[in-house]
């Protein structure tokens, strides 16, 4: 079911687009780590990226270590055309990462502070339905 966005929120589109940030990362660029303050959603344009948490606080370390394990455990990875964030930035009750995000190639991401994309989301119901 595609839905077509109506005058008045391409209007709004074109008004928050000035506030939209585009910047390119890398491979191997982390976009955030896990406890930073989550004040924007991303949305890949294109590329990739992996989810990972720190398991350190949670895990007794002097196994870990004795193991020799990795104390970031992978478990998503996001490709072009997702966006990703908005858990942390919205629901998010503390306000802060609760993961680490690191591109796995070169990717250019769009970014919205978390107030912009409230707004639109409560003024314009549409865009809200496409995003959930």
């Amino acid at each position: 079911n595609d839905q077509v966005l109506s005058k008045s929120e391409i209007r709004l589109l074109d008004k928050i687009n000035s506030k939209i940030k585009i910047e390119p990362y890398f491979d191997n660029d982390i976009v955030y780590s896990q406890g930073d303050q989550a004040e924007e959603i991303f949305f890949l344009f294109h590329g990739e990226v992996l989810f990972y948490k720190d398991v350190s606080d949670i895990i007794d370390m002097r196994e870990v270590v004795r193991m020799e394990a990795a104390f970031n455990i992978p478990f998503a990875s996001y490709s072009t055309g997702s966006y990703f964030g908005d858990n942390d930035a919205i629901l998010n009750k503390n306000g802060q990462r609760a993961y680490t995000c690191v591109c796995q190639q070169d990717s250019q991401l769009y970014s919205i502070k978390t107030p912009v994309l409230n707004e639109i989301l409560l003024r314009y119901k549409t865009i809200k339905n496409l995003m959930t």
